[in-house]
């Protein structure tokens, strides 16, 4: 029995200075943590992101499902949007 997750959403991260990488996760809290490690670990201000930093994307289609912002909380698609999730522990 295969007991790993599933990618399910690619998260991008991306900021000034550095190369962007695209993440697979398979959870909004595995994105909210793997957001959290990129930001503390480089120590990014939120100026420093790029605009695409915090994207999750459907790993097969490629179409926008969630955001994660810089204080790590996922949020739905759209500006009007509400939260997903709270910033994961």
């Amino acid at each position: 029995m295969n007991t790993r997750p599933t990618t399910t959403m690619i998260l991008t991260l991306s900021a000034r200075g550095v190369p962007t990488s695209r993440v697979p996760v398979a959870s909004f809290a595995e994105a909210s943590r793997r957001w959290a490690q990129f930001r503390d670990a480089e120590g990014f201000g939120a100026s420093g992101l790029k605009r695409d930093s915090g994207r999750l994307t459907d790993a097969k289609t490629g179409t926008l499902v969630a955001h994660v912002s810089y204080n790590g909380r996922v949020w739905g698609p759209d500006p009007t949007s509400r939260v997903l999730l709270e910033e994961a522990q």
